[in-house]
C-alpha cells in the first residue's frame, strides 16, 4: 500500500459506562491539557464507543487484559476530574493511524480488494464501513452484470477507475480531519466537516468521465459519476408520493428518466422515439429481445412482482416517465409501448421539490437522464418535443448503451 504511518495511536472499547460526565449521549470530542483527547459515540443497547488516544506508541495492537486496563485508564487520566468506569466491556482494540491506499485494486479483472483491504485510514469520521460498502456496491454490480452476459468484461475496469479515486479522496480527508482531531484545533475540525459533509455522509463521491460516465451538456445540478439528490414526485397508477432517485427498486438495472414536461406537447417526441428505438435493427431492440424478463425464475412472489413491475420487458433497464402537467390530462395507455410499458414508474412531477427544481438548472423541453444501477449518473441530454429530436435522442441512447454492453 501506498501512503505513511502516524506516530498516533489510539485504543477502542464498546462497553457500557458508569460515568458522571453529561454528554455521552451525542458525539463527543473532549481535549484534555495534558492527557491527549477522547472521542465519545453512543451505540445501541446503552452502549458507548470511546475512541482513547495513548501516550504508549508499542502495544502493537496486543488485546490483552492488561493493555485493556492501561487504554482505560488512560481514558480516566483525560477525562478527570470526571467520573468514568464501566459495567461491562463488550469490545476493545488498539491500532496507529495508518493512511495509505493500495497501489492497484484488482489483479487482471481476476481478484478485487475492496474495503479496508484498499485504503486504511483513521477512524474518527465513522468512514471505513460506509466507503467499504460503496466499494463492494460499485464493484458488485458490476461483476454481476459481466456475470450475467449484459455487459463485456471490460465494465470491471471501471471499478479501480472509479473506487481508487475515491480511496485518495478519503486518505486526503482523513490527513486534515486526523491532524486537526490530535491538536485539538475545534475550529479546523468543523471547518473540515463542513467543507466535506457530502462526501462524509456518502453522497459527495465523485467518479470520473469513463465508458459508463459519459461526457454530458452542463444543464443539471450534477454530472456523470454524482448522484441524483433528492427530487419529489407522485406515483402515477397509485398516487403514491415518492422520492424519484429512490423510486426504483435496486434490482441492478438501468434507469431511464424521461423528463418530458407536458404530455401533450412532448407525444410527436415520444412516438418518434418509441418507433426508432423499438426498430428491427436498434441495439436497444436486439437488447430487449436477448435479455427479456423472466419473473418465473424467481422464487420469492415480491421478487417476481418488483420484476413484473420495474422491469417489465427487460431486466436490462426501467424507463422512468416524469410528467409536469394535470394527471388527469392523460393516461397512461395512451402512452406509447416503449413507455406505458412500465407503468408503475409513471410519475406527476411534485409543484415544490421536483426534479425540474433539483435536478435542472437549464430547462429543456425534454430531458433524459441514464441513472446507472448503482444510482449514479451515468449520462444525460436535453432535446427539443420534436419528431427529429425522437430519433436524435433514440440514437443517444443506442450510442450509450453500445459502449457498455455486450451487443453481439
Amino acid at each position: 500500500m501506498e501512503g505513511e504511518s502516524s506516530d498516533s495511536s489510539w485504543g477502542v472499547i464498546d462497553g457500557v459506562l458508569d460515568t458522571d460526565f453529561p454528554d455521552f449521549w451525542t458525539k463527543t470530542v473532549i481535549k484534555s491539557a495534558d492527557a491527549g483527547s477522547v472521542l465519545g459515540i453512543p451505540r445501541e443497547r446503552n452502549l458507548t464507543r470511546l475512541y482513547i488516544e495513548l501516550e504508549q506508541q508499542d502495544l502493537k495492537n496486543q488485546l490483552t487484559d492488561d493493555n485493556m486496563k492501561y487504554v482505560q485508564q488512560s481514558a480516566k487520566k483525560i477525562m478527570a476530574p470526571y467520573k468514568l468506569e464501566w459495567k461491562s466491556v463488550e469490545w476493545f482494540g488498539i491500532y496507529s493511524v495508518g493512511q495509505r491506499v493500495a497501489s492497484s485494486f484488482s489483479d487482471r479483472n481476476r481478484a478485487f480488494i475492496v474495503g479496508d483491504a484498499s485504503h486504511t485510514h483513521s477512524p474518527k469520521a465513522a468512514q471505513g464501513l460506509n466507503v467499504s460498502i460503496h466499494d463492494a456496491w460499485n464493484l458488485g454490480w458490476k461483476i454481476s452484470q459481466v456475470i450475467k452476459g449484459y455487459a463485456p468484461e471490460s465494465l470491471l475496469t471501471t471499478y479501480e477507475l472509479e473506487r481508487k479515486k475515491i480511496g485518495h479522496d478519503l486518505i486526503n480527508f482523513d490527513r486534515v480531519h486526523a491532524k486537526a482531531f490530535d491538536v485539538g484545533d475545534q475550529a479546523e475540525l468543523a471547518k473540515n466537516f463542513q467543507q466535506n459533509v457530502r462526501f462524509i455522509s456518502g453522497v459527495g463521491a465523485t467518479y470520473g468521465e469513463n465508458s459508463i460516465n459519459q461526457q454530458a451538456e452542463n444543464i443539471a445540478t450534477f454530472v456523470p459519476g454524482q448522484l441524483p439528490c433528492p427530487a419529489n414526485v407522485e406515483r402515477y397508477i397509485d398516487s403514491n408520493p415518492i422520492s424519484l432517485e429512490t423510486a426504483t427498486p435496486i434490482i441492478g438495472q438501468y434507469n431511464l428518466v424521461f423528463m418530458i414536461g407536458d404530455y401533450k406537447h412532448s407525444k410527436k417526441f415520444l412516438e418518434s422515439f418509441n418507433k426508432s428505438i423499438l426498430e428491427d435493427n436498434s441495439c436497444v431492440a436486439e437488447l430487449l429481445k436477448k435479455f427479456p424478463t423472466d419473473p418465473e425464475k424467481f422464487d420469492l412472489e415480491s421478487d417476481k412482482l418488483i420484476r413484473e413491475r420495474y422491469t417489465p420487458i427487460s431486466e436490462l433497464f426501467t424507463v422512468s416517465t416524469v410528467v409536469k402537467c394535470d394527471k388527469y390530462s392523460f393516461e397512461i395507455a395512451e402512452l406509447p409501448d416503449f413507455f406505458s410499458s412500465y407503468k408503475w414508474s409513471v410519475y406527476i412531477e411534485s409543484s415544490f421539490g421536483g426534479p425540474s427544481e433539483k435536478w435542472l438548472t437549464v430547462s429543456s423541453p425534454i430531458t433524459i437522464f441514464v441513472i446507472r444501477p448503482d444510482g449514479y449518473c451515468g449520462t444525460l441530454k436535453g432535446f427539443d418535443a420534436s419528431e427529429d429530436e425522437g430519433i436524435a435522442a433514440s440514437t443517444w441512447i443506442q450510442n450509450y448503451f453500445k459502449t457498455i454492453t455486450s451487443v453481439s
